[in-house]
């Protein structure tokens, strides 16, 4: 069965457990077949899947079986099928559906689906008809530094509807998602999420002196204005960036580089989509008045420092480049020492000491 995990009994056990004993409750759970069978058992259970053998199956086991009782219901959302002939989530079905959701329920135990931010949109619909709601979906939105400045954040979208009623979260990392989801390989860290629908919280709002200061300085000067832009005539030393290069790392946690690990690979870069056209999103293109800029700009983006700072940004798949600062002046190197007086960071002595208690010293201890 799709989106069911390769240990059932553990995967309930991770999300049953925040609530304790559930029993005469009436539970939506979405996605996760044991989970319902699990908890159809002492509850009544509307089951949410868009799996045709998991809905046959509930019925089978649970629906039909007079000694669940007779209150327990299943709804199955069809899949849409694209020009492949695959299953793809249809979106706008997911979304009626649960919109037509006409009933209180005690609980919700939820494994939506992960299509860009549909987890978002499904709690969002899910919160305000339930008293508490264990959740598992992508946490990237919640830890983006940059989310709370920018106007089309999925955090400063959801920020009242969801991360407001967050009582608290639990991280899975990706590693650990790809293991319990034995049919699935996961890029990005996972949560477990609690979530209260009659409180207010506001634990998870970004409040690190450092890294505002870091975000809102990257923000003024960033990749973005300063690539696609037409070349001055003797500026014919050019570095094309594809959009995902280096997204990655191996841990599938942070992002390390934002460039080819190596200038070689970085110079015979192309574009990812060959009908690429100047104003297109998948890739950068920059142009330096010598070939000493330009090897500036990359080495820039390869050291520990900038290295720090990309994982920190913990959004997305692929980079964007309203997240990468863009330097200006690559005629000298770019050094540890020039990257603190840029960005303002205190306690600067060498590329491995810094005044204690210092902004730099949390930096080294962290790099």
């Amino acid at each position: 069965m799709k989106y069911q995990a390769k240990i059932p009994t553990v995967f309930t056990n991770m999300l049953v457990s925040k609530l304790g004993e559930i029993s005469n409750k009436t539970v939506l759970v979405i996605r996760d077949w044991y989970t319902a069978v699990f908890l159809a058992k002492n509850n009544k259970v509307l089951f949410v899947t868009d799996d045709p053998e998991a809905e046959e199956k509930f019925r089978l086991v649970v629906i039909r079986n007079i000694s669940f009782g007779n209150d327990d219901d299943v709804i199955l959302i069809n899949t849409m099928i694209n020009k492949k002939g695959n299953n793809v989530t249809d979106t706008k079905a997911w979304l009626n559906q649960i919109k037509g959701l006409n009933m209180k329920f005690d609980v919700a135990i939820m494994n939506p689906p992960y299509d860009r931010n549909l987890h978002l949109q499904v709690l969002e619909q899910i919160i305000p008809i339930c008293d508490k709601v264990i959740n598992i979906s992508p946490v990237r939105w919640l830890q983006d530094p940059f989310a709370p400045y920018l106007k089309r954040s999925d955090y400063n979208k959801f920020e009242k509807t969801v991360s407001k009623h967050i009582v608290n979260y639990v991280v899975v990392p990706a590693k650990k998602a790809s293991e319990i989801f034995g049919d699935a390989s996961f890029i990005m860290n996972l949560a477990i999420y609690e979530i209260d629908s009659t409180g207010i919280y506001n634990k998870y709002q970004q409040n690190d002196s450092l890294i505002t200061k870091m975000v809102i300085k990257t923000l003024q000067s960033n990749w973005e204005p300063f690539s696609w832009r037409k070349p001055q005539q003797q500026r014919i030393y050019k570095l094309i960036c594809p959009a995902i290069m280096g997204a990655m790392c191996s841990d599938g946690e942070h992002f390390e580089r934002v460039l080819a690990k190596t200038y070689e690979a970085q110079l015979n870069a192309k574009p990812t989509n060959p009908n690429w056209k100047p104003g297109g999103h998948d890739h950068r293109e920059f142009f330096f008045d010598s070939e000493n800029e330009r090897k500036n700009f990359y080495d820039c983006y390869t050291t520990s420092f900038m290295k720090w700072w990309t994982r920190q940004w913990k959004s997305d798949v692929s980079i964007q480049p309203r997240k990468v600062p863009y330097f200006g002046d690559y005629t000298k190197p770019w050094t540890n020492k020039r990257f603190c007086e840029y960005f303002g960071i205190t306690g600067f002595i060498s590329d491995t000491e810094a005044v204690p208690g210092s902004e730099w010293e949390r930096i080294l201890n962290e790099m």
